[in-house]
């Protein structure tokens, strides 16, 4: 039975043979690429080698999608690999629709065996809030709660409030990275925070309260760009977040910010005043380099 691999491997010559099932000796190989591997399953040989440990994970998930086909048998196959590509990415909105965490395990283990990378994970929005924050508790403890599902063909009034504890948020990461997937967790700044704003309403530009949404949209509920106390707070925030977040990167999000409220609010307009700054877009700018 011809394998089906996915991604198609560089290179893979397969005989049409088998051979009985055992194990598959793991060796590093410092010829080979940090991200190449080599996989041979022969009479002679069953091994894997690849040019560092993160090779070898690729491997394995190779090895796991032939074990998926061929359960009873090994091919007799040759297979020599690497990426073409370094960020290899895949996205889960928890913010919209809360997943258990077996739930996104699965999503994530199924993501490794197709050769992803990196998990970019959306835990905030104006429809929730999603983690458990020690500096800021009231983001999960009102945040995380709407009153209510409207999205399309799901359409409840059911409350919903579910969030991630810090030592689930801890699991989760440690899990992906025993399969080479480094998590970019995102939070949108400075619009899609009606979650954040439900918590902490001071950090608009009116003070007013928020709810979080039950409806996909774009919101005018943003945080305020010449409030210092917000940008601090957005900062402090970030803070809390990068001590359960090792990787490299942080997604600060920046998209769909209406500004309508920017335009009527002192404080930005002093803001914008003390940078001359020409116009909204530019305020924007400099609240995302603050940050």
């Amino acid at each position: 039975m011809p394998l089906s691999l996915i991604p198609a491997p560089w290179r893979c010559t397969e005989l049409d043979q088998i051979i009985p099932v055992r194990k598959v000796e793991e060796r590093l190989n410092p010829d080979l690429s940090a991200q190449e591997y080599r996989l041979m399953l022969t009479e002679r040989e069953c091994s894997l080698e690849g040019g560092s440990d993160a090779a070898i994970l690729l491997g394995r998930a190779t090895l796991e999608q032939i074990r998926l086909q061929c359960p009873d048998a090994f091919p007799v196959v040759f297979i020599e690999d690497k990426p073409s590509v370094e960020w290899r990415s895949f996205h889960i909105d928890s913010a919209r629709h809360f997943w258990s965490l077996d739930e996104l395990k699965k999503m994530i283990r199924t993501a490794w065996l197709f050769k992803f990378n990196r998990f970019h994970w959306h835990f905030s929005d104006d429809q929730g809030w999603r983690i458990e924050s020690k500096r800021f508790p009231k983001l999960h403890e009102l945040g995380s709660v709407r009153k209510g599902d409207h999205f399309g063909q799901d359409f409840s009034e059911a409350e919903e409030g579910a969030y991630y504890t810090r030592d689930e948020v801890k699991e989760l990461v440690a899990y992906c990275a025993e399969l080479g997937i480094e998590v970019v967790p995102e939070i949108d700044f400075p619009g899609h925070t009606s979650s954040i704003l439900h918590a902490y309403p001071e950090f608009s530009c009116d003070g007013e309260p928020v709810e979080v949404k039950t409806s996909q949209g774009i919101f005018y509920d943003v945080i305020c760009a010449g409030n210092d106390d917000a940008v601090r707070f957005c900062c402090d925030l970030l803070d809390d977040m990068l001590e359960l977040f090792p990787g490299e990167y942080f997604h600060l999000g920046g998209d769909e910010a209406p500004k309508t409220h920017w335009k009527n609010c002192p404080r930005c307009q002093a803001r914008m005043k003390e940078l001359g700054l020409s116009d909204l877009r530019e305020l924007q700018g400099d609240f995302q380099n603050r940050l």
